[in-house]
C-alpha cells in the first residue's frame, strides 16, 4: 500500500468556511460567493442586519484570478483510490512567485459533469516584506464525489487546466 505524502485540501472545510452568524451584534459573514463566472469570485462577505430586518453589506474581498500572486500551476494529477466509496483529488504541482506565497481559499463547484476549482493565494498584507525566492508547492485538493452517478467527469483548475475522470459505478455506499 502506497501513500500520498502531500497535504490534502479539502474544500471549504476550514473553521470559517461555513456562514456565521454572531446573534448579539447583529452579523452575517459569509465566506464564499459563487458567480456565473467564477467559483468564490467574493469571500468574506460581512453583512449587519438592520432595524426593519433588511441587510446592510459591510466588507467583502472581490477575488479574481491574478497571475501575479496566484499560485503558478505547472501541473494537474488526478489521483483515484480504489476504495468504495471512490475518493477522487487533484494533485497540484508548481511554485509561488515569491516566499510569502501560501494556499487560501479553495473553492470548487459540479455544473452539469464538470468541477470548477478555483486555488487563490491568501491575500498579503500591506507592508509586508516577501523574498524573491520562487516557492515550490504540492498541494492536494479533494473533489466532492461522494453520491455522483457513474460516469465521465471534467475539472478545469484556475481555467488554465483542464482534464477528465470516470467513476465506473455509482458513488454511494
Amino acid at each position: 500500500m502506497a501513500f500520498l505524502p502531500v497535504n490534502a485540501a479539502f474544500p471549504d472545510t476550514s473553521n470559517n468556511a461555513y456562514p456565521m452568524f454572531n446573534f448579539q451584534e447583529g452579523i452575517l459573514t459569509i465566506p464564499r460567493v459563487d458567480t456565473d463566472e467564477q467559483a468564490g469570485n467574493f469571500q468574506d462577505a460581512v453583512f449587519k442586519i438592520k432595524p426593519d430586518g433588511t441587510w446592510r453589506l459591510l466588507d467583502f474581498r472581490t477575488t479574481a484570478l491574478n497571475p501575479d500572486s496566484d499560485p503558478q500551476i505547472d501541473k494537474v494529477e488526478v489521483v483515484i483510490t480504489d476504495s468504495s466509496p471512490v475518493q477522487v483529488f487533484l494533485k497540484l504541482t508548481g511554485a509561488f512567485s515569491n516566499g510569502c506565497g501560501e494556499f487560501g481559499q479553495i473553492s470548487q463547484r459540479l455544473q452539469g459533469s464538470r468541477f470548477e476549482v478555483i486555488a487563490h493565494a491568501k491575500p498579503i498584507p500591506d507592508g509586508t516584506v516577501c523574498t524573491m525566492e520562487i516557492k515550490p508547492f504540492e498541494q492536494v485538493i479533494a473533489l466532492s464525489v461522494f453520491g455522483l452517478p457513474e460516469g465521465t467527469y471534467e475539472f478545469s483548475v484556475n481555467g488554465n487546466f483542464d482534464g477528465s475522470f470516470e467513476l465506473t459505478q455509482d458513488n454511494g455506499l
